[in-house]
Formats: structure tokens, C-alpha cells, sequence
């Protein structure tokens, strides 16, 4: 599990996917971690890649950013779904216009 302050993410195996259980605000000090735990789920081979946000209140630019990274890296490779994000997520995702280029889900 990688920590800072209130941030944290944590990377589990469950079913035919690998998960990451974000908790905190996605932000310029916690992108690079979000980016890090996206990584280590794609490295270990599973098809998806599961980034639960339920728990993510906010999300920055940098949220954004790593997040469209994590797609463009994984293309190809494994799926990259969002699962759960809050209503300040969709709608960034919405006035950015990502909500066209990654998969969410409720």
C-alpha cells in the first residue's frame, strides 16, 4: 500500500481482474501514485484493470492526466475501467471531455 497524508491506494487480485482501490483526492501529489499502482495491476497480466474512485472525492488535472496516461500505456494490452467514480469525477470527466475515452461504469 503507498500512503501520503490521507491518500491511499492499494492494488488487489480478485476474479478475472486486478483492482485499484483508490481512497483520498486524486491530486498533484498523489497522481504519480495513483499512476504507480495502475502499473503494477497492468504488470500482472490480468485482461482488466479496475480503478475503483468510490472513494476518491476529488480529482485534478493531474487525475485526469494520469489516468488518460494509464489508457493510452494500456491499449492493447489489458482494459482499463473506472468503476464507481463520484459526481465531482463525472464531471470533470464530462467538461474534459474523457468521459469519451475511458471506460466508466457505476
Amino acid at each position: 500500500m503507498l500512503d501520503v497524508d490521507a491518500f491511499t491506494v492499494r492494488v488487489i487480485e480478485a476474479d478475472d481482474e486486478v483492482r485499484v482501490l483508490v481512497c483520498g483526492d486524486i491530486d498533484l501529489a498523489s497522481a504519480p501514485m495513483l499512476s504507480a499502482a495502475i502499473d503494477d495491476a497492468a504488470s500482472r497480466g490480468s485482461g482488466r484493470v479496475v480503478v475503483d474512485l468510490s472513494a476518491a472525492p476529488f480529482i485534478d488535472s493531474c487525475g485526469i492526466s494520469a489516468l488518460v496516461r494509464a489508457q493510452h500505456h494500456l491499449d492493447g494490452w489489458s482494459a482499463l475501467l473506472l468503476r464507481s467514480p463520484t459526481t465531482q469525477a463525472r464531471k470533470v470527466f464530462a467538461v474534459t471531455g474523457v468521459d469519451h475515452l475511458l471506460m466508466i461504469e457505476d
